[in-house]
Order: C-alpha cells, then sequence, then structure tokens
C-alpha cells in the first residue's frame, strides 16, 4: 500500500536554478564595470519607463542588463510552466512537453531545473525510455546532472514493468558514484520502495536503506536539511513491512518486530501498516494457525482500514480453517460494524459458510444469518443460498426436505439456482438417514428442465444411492451404464 507520492520529492519553493545564480553574478559584475566607467549607455535622468508583459522595468537600465534581465525572466517563466504540469497528479506531459520544445525554439537553453521537472513528469507517466533518454541528453549537452535528477530517475525505474528486475539499481548508484554524487535521503527512501517493491523483493537491500535512513534522521543536523522532503518518514516502516508480508511464505517474525522499532522510534502505524499485517497473517495461517487469531486484537486497538474486502478475506480465512470458530466470525462481524463498514452479500455469505463448515454443521444459525441479511436490506446471492442449502446437506443427519425449502425460496427471491444449488438438494436427499432416490430424481427432472446441466457429482451421489439399496438395484445400475449413454451425451441432447 506504499506508494511514492509527489511530495516525497517535493523540496519546497526554493528549488535554484544553476542559471540564475549565474546570470545574478554576471549582473554584479556588469553593474561594477559600468559604474567604473561612468555609467555610459544609461538612459538620461527622467527618461520614461516603459513597461511590457512579463518584462522588467528596463528603459533606465543599460541594454546589457535588460538583455540579462531578459533571458532571466524567459528561462524562468518557462521553468514554472513546466513545473506545474510535471507536478500534477497525474503530469500534464503534453503541457510538459510543450513549454519545453517552445523554450529550445526561442534559443533558450534548458537547465539542470527545467531537465528535472522534465525527468519528473516522464518518472510519474511511468515513461521510464523517455526518463533514460532526457539522462543522455542532459549528458550530451553538457548539463549537469544531480542528485536530484538521479532521484527522479530511479523513480522512473522503480514505476515501470522492469523494476522486477534488479540490475538497474547497481548501475546508476555506479553513474551516480562516478559523477561524484552521493546519495541523499529522498535516494534512499526511493531505494527503499524500489527494493520493495521488486520481485522477490530484495529484503536485505531494504532492511539495509531503512538503517541508514534512521542513522540520518539521528543525525539532527543532517536530518533537519531533508526531513521537509523525506515527509511521512512512518510510511518508510509500512514500506518494508509490505515487502515481508509478499514474502514466501510472508516474515512475520520480522513484521512484528519492525512494528514494535517503528512504534519505538514515535511513529504510529496507520491503516495501511495494519493492512499488510493482517494480509501477510492470512498467508501463514498454514504454518502459523495462532497468527489469525490475534488479527481480532489489530481490529480493535487500531485504526484500520474501512475496505471491505479486508474484512471478507478475514472471514474467508476463518472459514477455510479445519475447525471453523463461529463466535470469532461473529465477533469479527461486530467489529466491523463497529468500524463503520456495512457488511455486504459477501460478508453474510461467508457467515453463513462458517455455520455450514462447523462440526457438526448448524444449519438453522446459517439460516439465522440469512435473516439478518434480508433485514440489514442486504439481498442474498447465489453463493448465499447455495452456502445455506449446504448447510442443510451437512448436518449430521442430513435435512433434505429443508434444503429442498431455501432452493424453492430461492427461486421465489427472483435468484436463479444454479447447477450446485440442485446438486446440493440431490446430495442432501442421497445421504440422508432414510435415502429417497424418487426425490432426488424428481430435482435431477427438474433441473433439466430448468435447462441446467446435470453434472457428474449427481451422477456418483445417485450412483452410491442405487448401490445403498441392494445388489439387485446396483445389478440395474451397472446393466443401465452398458445400454445408456455417458452423461455429457445426455447432456448434449439435453435428456437425462
Amino acid at each position: 500500500m506504499s506508494t511514492l507520492s509527489s511530495s516525497a520529492f517535493h523540496m519546497g519553493s526554493a528549488i535554484f536554478d544553476p542559471d540564475v545564480l549565474m546570470l545574478t553574478s554576471l549582473l554584479v559584475l556588469v553593474s561594477a564595470l559600468l559604474f567604473a566607467v561612468g555609467k555610459r549607455d544609461v538612459a538620461p535622468t527622467g527618461a520614461k519607463e516603459v513597461d511590457g508583459p512579463g518584462r522588467r522595468r528596463t528603459a533606465s537600465r543599460p541594454k546589457v542588463l535588460a538583455s540579462v534581465f531578459e533571458q532571466i525572466d524567459s528561462r524562468s517563466a518557462y521553468n514554472a510552466r513546466i513545473k506545474h504540469a510535471a507536478c500534477q497528479d497525474p503530469p500534464i506531459m503534453s503541457e510538459v512537453t510543450s513549454a519545453f520544445r517552445e523554450m529550445k525554439e526561442e534559443g533558450i537553453a534548458p537547465s539542470t531545473v527545467s531537465y528535472n521537472y522534465l525527468l519528473r513528469a516522464h518518472a510519474f507517466s511511468q515513461q521510464l525510455d523517455e526518463a533514460i533518454a532526457v539522462m543522455a541528453e542532459m549528458k550530451d549537452a553538457g548539463v549537469e546532472r544531480t542528485t536530484l535528477s538521479y532521484n527522479n530517475l530511479i523513480v522512473a525505474y522503480s514505476k515501470a514493468a522492469t523494476m522486477y528486475s534488479c540490475h538497474w539499481v547497481d548501475s546508476v548508484l555506479a553513474e551516480m558514484q562516478a559523477e561524484g554524487l552521493k546519495p541523499d535521503a529522498i535516494t534512499l527512501k526511493c531505494l527503499l520502495f524500489a527494493y520493495t517493491q521488486m520481485r522477490p523483493p530484495r529484503i536485505e537491500d531494504a532492511e539495509d536503506v531503512l538503517a541508514q535512513l534512521e542513522e540520518l534522521e539521528d543525525d539532527e543536523t543532517a536530518w533537519s536539511s531533508v526531513a521537509g522532503a523525506v515527509a511521512g518518514h512512518e510510511s518508510l516502516y509500512t514500506t518494508l513491512i509490505s515487502a515481508y508480508a509478499r514474502a514466501d511464505p510472508p516474515k512475520t517474525v520480522e513484521i512484528q518486530a519492525t512494528l514494535g522499532r517503528m512504534i519505538d522510534r514515535g511513529f504510529e502505524p496507520d491503516r495501511h501498516t495494519y493492512s499488510y499485517i493482517i494480509c501477510a497473517y492470512m498467508e501463514a495461517i498454514s504454518l502459523e494457525p495462532g497468527r489469525l487469531d490475534s488479527v481480532l486484537d489489530f481490529l480493535t486497538s487500531a485504526v484500520i482500514s474501512c475496505d471491505i474486502l479486508l474484512y471478507n478475506n478475514l472471514l474467508k480465512a476463518y472459514t477455510s480453517r479445519g475447525s471453523v470458530d463461529t463466535e470469532q466470525c461473529e465477533k469479527l462481524l461486530r467489529i466491523m460494524q463497529q468500524n463503520g463498514v456495512s457488511p455486504d452479500a459477501a460478508t453474510y455469505t461467508m457467515l453463513i459458510k462458517a455455520y455450514a463448515h462447523s462440526v457438526p454443521a448448524r444449519a438453522d444459525e446459517a439460516e439465522r444469518v440469512l435473516e439478518r441479511m434480508r433485514a440489514a436490506g442486504v439481498q442474498p446471492s447465489q453463493a448465499s443460498y447455495n452456502a445455506l442449502i449446504k448447510a442443510y446437506g451437512a448436518e449430521s443427519a442430513p435435512r433434505p426436505c429443508d434444503a429442498e425449502r431455501i432452493l424453492t425460496q430461492m427461486s421465489c427471491d427472483g435468484v436463479t439456482p444454479t447447477a450446485a444449488s440442485y446438486t446440493a438438494v440431490v446430495t442432501a436427499y442421497t445421504t440422508a438417514m432414510s435415502p429417497s432416490i424418487d426425490d432426488a430424481e424428481r430435482i435431477v427432472a427438474m433441473m433439466s428442465s430448468n435447462g441446467v446441466e446435470p453434472t457428474e457429482v449427481i451422477s456418483s451421489a445417485l450412483a452410491k444411492a442405487y448401490g445403498s439399496q441392494g445388489p439387485a438395484e446396483l445389478d440395474n445400475v451397472k446393466q443401465a451404464s452398458t445400454t445408456r449413454p455417458p452423461l455429457n451425451t445426455l447432456r448434449l441432447q439435453g435428456r437425462w
């Protein structure tokens, strides 16, 4: 969940253009020379001063000064246009490239700042090839490439699909070193993001980068100069946690250690942090079943994401366990509602499945969930009804009549039964304490008349039921199987 935002690379309004500094120095030198020679070419005292759009007042200045100021104004105006378009989310590339082209056409050479904004625009537009080309153009034109230039290039690599390959990191850092540039806090933040997003993540490198950032933060003098640029320092820990969460298997021990480290340094975990942790625990439940239970503590003690998908995935994780704890599922539903998240059809369906997967199944409780679902104004889905039908068939003493009742109710509620719906009812009739083959065949006939193709599961259930009736009935099934076409052929013919 952690992404590099535009603010991560915003250095404030005080970005100094090297060309502006050079021209300002030139102004001082020219002024000194003119003063020494008696201010020749200066307009007479009282001469009229003329203002023009976007121009400084020049009538009372030497022509050379007017020319210099004009260069400053023109380049600054273009840089302002490029900056405005480049810093939008997403960048307005058409405006950036248009301003850059017009700048060159007027004979104004782009400065380092001009190129840096162009690089930023390409980086946040996921245009890696274009960003690489800009870096090459800067080198060919003899324009100084700064640490910020490389930071933008790192972002371009990080946001491109090729980031899953890590070869570029070492080459970019080597190029920076060759030009005498030292990575700064922003570079480190960019690298941390890049390392954690690779597949697989370069976790050891990411850990090393975070350690360097912590050392920098501990140096108050060094940190004060970059703290504003590296906004949201707590997100760095979340970024590393996200890498641990995507590891195979998830590194839950390291997640806990990083979370503690984050809190010890005075940073509050946010909903993104906890979402990554919860997802990691969900992935690791097969190895660490106890981790799943601790998720409830996060939900009650932290500001957690209001993303309903997160809660539904948690319920799914609970229902997939060998022994389903329906009380925990109900508790999760209450926490969800207390956090302002309204359950949807998938949420209630997961809860119905929880009761269906209990040992033994608790179909009556599952049906009460369906009633609560309707009372909350949530329309049950096909999956909701199918889960309830299966619940009645999964009880220690299957209840096929109730399973068929739900099938009928499903149709009355305007929800079309699926093959799974009919199959669950047929299975309930064939596995009941007193199997009813006639009723099972009646459901199959109903299924076919409604245009739903019988399944292989139904064929197997009926064969098993016939076999339970005794050798004579089983012989009849075997004899019929030699004369009757295969089930898939019957399906094609529209017959059972």
